[in-house]
């Protein structure tokens, strides 16, 4: 993630109007970042509209990632994998379901890029 931040500071330092970049391994696969400059989403809705959705941070789950997991994002398909995402408030939060001894689970602020795990 750090990487492509950088990335979007370069490209904003000479080109202030472009939202978006190219992943370097993925050349059909665009980020749009939030206006502090972090990963936001591959489509320009969530910033746009200042929202998120579970679509969204999974859509970004899978083009962050080099060999994503899969990953639930509808509450009715909780527990379909072992990974799973929600939204609360303006982080994307994904829960690890593979253990039966509490909750585990990552927060990822669009808007301060910041990760914060939480181990029971």
């Amino acid at each position: 993630m750090v990487n492509a931040r950088v990335h979007w500071l370069l490209e904003k330092a000479t080109n202030p109007v472009s939202p978006s970049i190219n992943q370097q391994d993925d050349p059909i696969t665009l980020l749009y970042f939030s206006p502090q400059g972090w990963p936001a989403a591959v489509s320009p809705g969530p910033v746009e509209r200042q929202g998120l959705t579970a679509a969204d941070c999974k859509a970004l789950w899978d083009s962050l990632l080099q060999n994503p997991p899969p990953l639930s994002a509808q509450p009715e398909q909780r527990g379909a994998y072992s990974y799973h995402v929600a939204v609360q408030g303006h982080l994307c939060r994904y829960f690890w379901l593979g253990t039966s001894t509490g909750e585990y689970y990552f927060d990822y602020s669009i808007n301060t890029g910041q990760v914060r795990l939480v181990i029971p």
